[in-house]
Order: structure tokens, then sequence, then C-alpha cells
């Protein structure tokens, strides 16, 4: 049996690509599964994660990501590799949308062919953040959590191995129930709204386990992605 056919993609299984600066058979680092998307004309599923965990120790497009199971320090045995994308493309850094600047840290790698890929349903649905949502996202460090966005303007700093910005206009997410909305090895998990539409893709936290995620619209326009959202609704929105 293919294995592919017989390990299922979920949201929040710890994904990784191989350390090519150092050239060993190591991981760069694991980052989660955020969700499956499509491209705008574009038939293929791909796999929607954070930049820096897909892109990570100079990684490029065509180079395979790894799934480590669902939980990546539980699942450190060769025997849950399986190889479940190539890279595609992505995008960390200031993106303009509508005039205004934020940073995103998104990236896509396309599903390699097969049943479990066939099986994966694509995200259709998206929508802006607002003050006050109640969100939840699945995560390869803490799981399944839930928040309330605290601030959809939250201004941060990103920190990616040689690399570091600004990063303007993030989505905070402050956790709901006694435990971190989001630990290390959380970076790419997708953050959903109560009517299941992706508002986010989450890259960092604090020690306060708050989440910092960036605005899945500007990462829409960045990657071209088929998602349905009420454009004119979400430019007012996101103008303001």
């Amino acid at each position: 049996m293919n294995v592919i056919s017989a390990f299922p993609l979920k949201q929040g299984m710890a994904i990784a690509v191989r350390d090519r600066v150092t050239q060993d058979a190591g991981w760069a680092q694991y980052g989660s599964l955020g969700c499956i998307v499509r491209r705008r004309g574009r038939p293929d599923r791909f796999l929607l994660s954070a930049y820096h965990v897909l892109f990570a120790r100079a990684n490029q497009a065509g180079h395979p990501v790894f799934s480590l199971g669902q939980n990546g320090h539980q699942n450190d045995h060769r025997d849950s590799f399986r190889k479940v994308a190539r890279l595609h493309i992505g995008r960390a850094g200031i993106y303009r949308y509508c005039g205004v600047e934020s940073f995103i840290d998104a990236g896509l790698a396309r599903l390699v062919p097969g049943p479990a890929a066939e099986s994966c349903l694509p995200v259709c649905r998206a929508a802006q953040a607002q003050a006050g949502d109640r969100v939840s996202k699945f995560g390869a460090a803490t799981g399944f959590t839930e928040g309330v966005v605290a601030d959809v303007s939250y201004p941060d700093h990103w920190y990616w191995e040689y690399r570091s910005e600004n990063a303007p206009r993030q989505i905070r997410i402050a956790p709901s129930g006694k435990g971190a909305f989001a630990e290390i090895g959380d970076s790419g998990a997708a953050v959903f709204n109560r009517r299941d539409e992706i508002v986010g893709i989450l890259w960092g936290s604090n020690a306060s386990g708050d989440g910092v995620a960036s605005h899945i619209i500007p990462v829409i326009d960045a990657l071209g992605l088929d998602l349905q959202i009420a454009a004119a609704d979400l430019r007012v929105k996101w103008e303001n």
C-alpha cells in the first residue's frame, strides 16, 4: 500500500523540512500544517503553513516537506516520516494591501499526488479578524486551543535564523483557558473564527501564552489563494 494513502493529512500535524545548511539528516525545525487550500485558477491542492517553517535553512521551491505525525516531540522517529508535499512559494516580510502595510509569514507546498491529497478538503472561506472574535486553532505543540482576538493591529518583532523585522498590524490572540493559546511548534497553524472561516496564520507566541498571527487577507493577495471572501466588506474593514 502507498504510505501516503495510509497517512491522512490533518490540521495541526507536525511538518518539517530537511536542514540543507548543515547537510545532515536532521530537521531544520518543525511546525504545523495549517490547512489545505487551492490557488486561483489551479486544480492542485496546497498545504498552507508559515514561511519560516517551510522555507527554513535554505530550502527552496521543489524541496520536500515531511509529516512527523500529530506531535513533533512525541513522534520524532524515522518510521513516522512521510513526504507529503513539495515547497512551492512563500513570503515573509512587509506586504502592502489596500494601501496598508502589515507583516505576513506564510507559504505553500504542493501536496504529493495520491489518495491522501485527493481526500483533503480545501478550506474555502476567509474573513477579517475582529477584536473580540472567539477563535481556535490546531497546532503540533499544544493541539486544539481556543482564544479571543485581543488586538488586530498588534505591533511585534519577527526573528528567524539570520533575519529580524518589524511586524506591524498583527493579530494577537489571548488564551481563553488556563493554558497557552500557542507555543513553539504551533507556527503555521490556521486560526479560525466561530463560523469556520480562516482569519490568520500563526507564527509566534509570547510569555503570556498569547498567539501572534498574520492576517489572512494580505496572505490571500500575496499567494493568490482561492478563498471566498466578501471583497468589498473586507476592504472597508481592512482599511479601517
